[in-house]
C-alpha cells in the first residue's frame, strides 16, 4: 500500500513539475506556437492610383487605372468528371483541351491556377454551369485604355497583385505616391481556420495611392500620335517625337514617341529599349533651337540689334568647314529679325563670331544648358553634357 501511495505521490509531484515549466518557465514559447497555430496575418493589398490626362474643359481622362479580373482556379481532387471539366473549359474559355485534361488529371492536387486576366462576365457565366471543382479568386491589374498612346511617358506597372512596382515612366518615378501603404490584419482562427469573431484583432486598414493628373491635354496627344505617325509612315522613319508645350508656362501638353510599345503587353516586347523616354533619357545634337538663345545673347551683350544687318553670301568658312544654309540659298543683305525669321545659318555664325566664345558659353549657362531640366521623370539625362557644351564652343 505504502509503495502504491508512493508512486502516485512520485507521479503528482511529476505531473507538478511539468505543468510549472510549462506555465512558469516556458511560458512565452507554449504562447508563441499557440499564436502560430490559432492566428492569422494577412496582409492588405492598397489600391493603386489613377494617372489621368486632361481635355479642354479640364474633363479627367484615364491613361493607367486599376481593372478587377478573375483567375480560373481548378480543384482536381474533387472534380468528378476531368475530362468533361476540361471540354467545358477549353470551349467556354478558349482554351488549350489537352493541355487542360493534364492539368485537371492530378486527381491529388487541391489547388491549381488554369487562367488569368478572365472577364466577370465570363467567369459569372461559366459558375452558372455548376461544375464542382472550378472556382474564381479576384486580382486587380494594371490597365491603359489608349494602348500605345503616352506609353514611354506613362510606363507600365509588373508583378502580381500586392506586389506591383512601376517600371520606366511616371509609373516608376511616382511609384511610391501611387502605390500608397500596405495595411495589415492579425487574428485568430479556429480549428477549420476561420477567423474568430470575437478573438483579439488588429487592424491597420491601407492607405490607397495618390491618383495624378497631369498636364497632358488628351486630344492634343492624339493628334500628336497621329501626326508623328504619318510622318514615318511619307520619310520612312525608324522613330521619332513630337512634345508640344505651353509656352507662357512650360506645361507639357503632348508627348508623343515612335516606335513606343502597348503597355497592356509589354512583356511580349523582345526589345527593351522602346521603354525608355527619349524626350528625357536620350541626348540630342542641338540645331536651330539654338539660334534664339545666340541671337537674345548677343542682343544682351549690345553686339547687335534686331535692325543690325549683315550680307548673306549663303556660306561661312570655319576652318575646314563650310557652313551653308538649309536650302543652300544666298539671301543678301539681311537684318537681325530676318536671321530668325528664316533660321540663316550664315547669319547665325556672324553672330557667334561677333559674340565670341567665352560670352556664348556664359549665356548658355544662364539659360540652363548644360544642367537638368527639373522634370519630374527618373533618369533625366543633362540637356548637354558640361565638357562637351565647353568642346562645342572650342
Amino acid at each position: 500500500m505504502r509503495f502504491i501511495f508512493l508512486f502516485f505521490l512520485a507521479a503528482c509531484l511529476m505531473l507538478i513539475g511539468r505543468l510549472f515549466q510549462m506555465a512558469i518557465v516556458r511560458h512565452q514559447e507554449y504562447v508563441r506556437l499557440a499564436a502560430r497555430q490559432h492566428g492569422i496575418t494577412k496582409e492588405l493589398s492598397s489600391e493603386r492610383g489613377v494617372i489621368f490626362a486632361v481635355d479642354k474643359g479640364a474633363k479627367k481622362i484615364p491613361l493607367a487605372l486599376n481593372k478587377t479580373y478573375k483567375v480560373l482556379i481548378a480543384s482536381p481532387r474533387i472534380i468528378h468528371d476531368a475530362d468533361a471539366t476540361a471540354v467545358a473549359l477549353a470551349q467556354h474559355f478558349g482554351l488549350d483541351e489537352l493541355e487542360l485534361k493534364q492539368k485537371l488529371a492530378k486527381s491529388e492536387d487541391p489547388y491549381e491556377i488554369i487562367a488569368r486576366k478572365i472577364e466577370p462576365q465570363a467567369a459569372d457565366a461559366f459558375l452558372e454551369k455548376k461544375i464542382i471543382g472550378i472556382s474564381f479568386e479576384d486580382e486587380v491589374r494594371r490597365v491603359y485604355p489608349s494602348g500605345r498612346m503616352a506609353a514611354n511617358l506613362i510606363g507600365f506597372v509588373s508583378g502580381d497583385t500586392g506586389n506591383a512596382k512601376g517600371q520606366y515612366g511616371l509609373e516608376r518615378s511616382l511609384n511610391d505616391e501611387l502605390s500608397g501603404a500596405k495595411g495589415i490584419f492579425q487574428g485568430a482562427k479556429d480549428a477549420s481556420g476561420f477567423v474568430i469573431a470575437l478573438g483579439k484583432r488588429i487592424f491597420h486598414p491601407p492607405k490607397n495611392g495618390s491618383a495624378v493628373t497631369l498636364t497632358v491635354d488628351y486630344h492634343i496627344q492624339q493628334k500628336s500620335e497621329e501626326v508623328l505617325r504619318a510622318a514615318r509612315e511619307k520619310w520612312g522613319g525608324s522613330g521619332g517625337l513630337v512634345l508640344v508645350m505651353e509656352p507662357r508656362t512650360g506645361r507639357i501638353l503632348a508627348e508623343a514617341v515612335a516606335p513606343g510599345f502597348d503597355p497592356n503587353a509589354y512583356s511580349q516586347e523582345e526589345d527593351f529599349g522602346v521603354f525608355l523616354n527619349p524626350v528625357v533619357e536620350s541626348s540630342y545634337e542641338l540645331g536651330s533651337v539654338l539660334k534664339p538663345v545666340t541671337m537674345a545673347s548677343a542682343i544682351e551683350e549690345h553686339v547687335v540689334t534686331p535692325e543690325s544687318t549683315y550680307r548673306d553670301s549663303g556660306e561661312a568658312k570655319i576652318g575646314a568647314y563650310t557652313i551653308r544654309n538649309f536650302d543652300e540659298q544666298a539671301y543678301g543683305v539681311q537684318t537681325m529679325s530676318q536671321v530668325i525669321e528664316k533660321s540663316l545659318n550664315t547669319g547665325m555664325v556672324h553672330v557667334a563670331r561677333l559674340l565670341g566664345h567665352e560670352r556664348q558659353l556664359a549665356f548658355f549657362k544662364k539659360f540652363g544648358v548644360g544642367e537638368k531640366t527639373g522634370v519630374d521623370l527618373q533618369d533625366a539625362t543633362l540637356t548637354l553634357p558640361p565638357p562637351l557644351l565647353a568642346r562645342a564652343l572650342r
